[in-house]
């Protein structure tokens, strides 16, 4: 299976800092779903170590859909699983928030789930960012990381390329 880099992203120093991600998001006009979750994974300090520990390079991003990888219904360890199987990364926590600022002709009803080391919230459950863009605009999210989940076929995976 070969699969195409859909897009690189940068990550530079500004986008180590939690506060200058808000406000590129703001600046760009999107917003967060779910904004009370997306603001304790980004005030954690596990998403902080995570950025501060990210390095600033240029990543490569593949966007795949489950059905692709052979998903249906999965854990969020079968895709990463599958994802490593084809040669396939772990994106950064910090690229999130920085594709959402930069990804603003994001088609309508696309559902981004980035894949991602998960961020345990202060009840102990693991979560992960994704990307949706709706009627209403587009948003940066929080989706639990925990459950087993029926993977609809709008959702995209996105990964790094290694």
């Amino acid at each position: 299976m070969t699969l195409q880099t859909w897009r690189t992203i940068k990550l530079s120093e500004r986008d180590r800092d939690a506060e200058a991600l808000r406000s590129s998001i703001a600046a760009a006009g999107m917003a967060f779903v779910n904004p009370i979750k997306v603001e304790e994974l980004l005030q954690s300090p596990a998403f902080d170590n995570s950025v501060q520990s990210t390095p600033t390079k240029l990543y490569q991003l593949v966007k795949v859909r489950p059905r692709e990888l052979g998903l249906h219904e999965a854990t969020n360890k079968d895709i990463v699983e599958r994802g490593s199987a084809l040669g396939l990364a772990l994106c950064p926590p910090a690229l999130a928030p920085c594709l959402r600022a930069q990804y603003s002709n994001q088609p309508e009803g696309e559902w981004l789930s980035v894949q991602m080391e998960p961020i345990i919230d202060a009840g102990g459950v693991p979560w992960k960012f994704c990307l949706v863009r709706n009627f209403q605009g587009a948003w940066l999210g929080a989706q639990n990381a925990l459950a087993k989940t029926d993977l609809w076929q709008s959702t995209e995976l996105l990964f790094a390329r290694e």
